[in-house]
This record gives structure tokens, C-alpha cells and sequence, in this order.
């Protein structure tokens, strides 16, 4: 009986445990892509200067403008960001344990990666309204 490496003894079984300790990658997969894209997103929603992280995220945004009038709304209202980050988040995972297992897993991958943008592009159109209806 020829014996294996110890490396390969070693990742043969601590990486299958390392995964099957989690939940499932997908999510993680999906929240990671969510975080990477939110800011990125509300510089191209709301034109404020909000960037990919490699190049300054949120360091031009127009709230650190003093001469700017039209402030980010996701920025400015912490509440309105943390909803908008949450929310993306949430729903990529959520897609990923309430979609059948029946359906095909790379259009379920997929749904996860394209749920928390539609997410965004609806929030991002909710939130006039509500800033309407937050400083009345």
C-alpha cells in the first residue's frame, strides 16, 4: 500500500471539514459580491463620486462636498445605507435557501449574483420617496 504525503493526508481531510462547517459557499460568495458592489453602485445611482473600493470608495463622495447641495442619500442618512447594504446582502442569501433545489445550480449561483443588483436599482428608486417622507 503506497502511503500518501502528509499534505495531501492533511488537506484531504481538513478542508472538507473546514467546508462542511459552513453553511454553504454560495452565500458567502453572494454577500461578498454584494459588499464589493454597493458602493460602486451608489456612485452610478445617485452620480455622488462613490467608487470601486480599489480606487477610494467612498473618499470622493459628494457629502464630503462643502459647496455640494445635492447630497448622497445612502452617505448622508445612515439608515437608508444600512438598509441598502443589508438588504443586498440578505436577499442573495435568502435566494440561495429558498429557491428549490429542484432548478439548476448554476441558475441559482446566477440569481444570487444578480438579486442583490436588482435589490439595489429598486432601492435606489424607493429612496426620493423616502427621504420625502423622512424630512417632512
Amino acid at each position: 500500500m503506497i502511503k500518501k504525503p502528509l499534505a495531501d493526508r492533511i488537506t484531504s481531510w481538513a478542508l472538507p471539514f473546514f467546508l462542511n462547517a459552513l453553511p454553504s459557499r454560495y452565500p458567502l460568495i453572494s454577500f461578498l459580491f454584494a459588499m464589493v458592489i454597493i458602493v460602486p453602485f451608489c456612485g452610478w445611482a445617485f452620480n455622488c463620486g462613490c467608487t470601486w473600493p480599489s480606487l477610494g470608495l467612498s473618499d470622493h463622495c459628494n457629502i464630503n462636498q462643502a459647496e455640494n447641495t445635492a447630497k448622497c442619500p445612502w452617505c448622508m442618512h445612515f439608515s437608508l445605507g444600512l438598509i441598502a447594504t443589508g438588504g443586498a446582502v440578505s436577499i442573495g442569501t435568502l435566494c440561495h435557501y429558498l429557491l428549490p433545489q429542484s432548478i439548476s445550480p448554476w441558475l441559482r449561483f446566477g440569481l444570487m449574483l444578480i438579486s442583490p443588483g436588482l435589490f439595489l436599482l429598486l432601492w435606489s428608486f424607493a429612496t426620493p420617496w423616502l427621504l420625502l417622507l423622512m424630512l417632512r
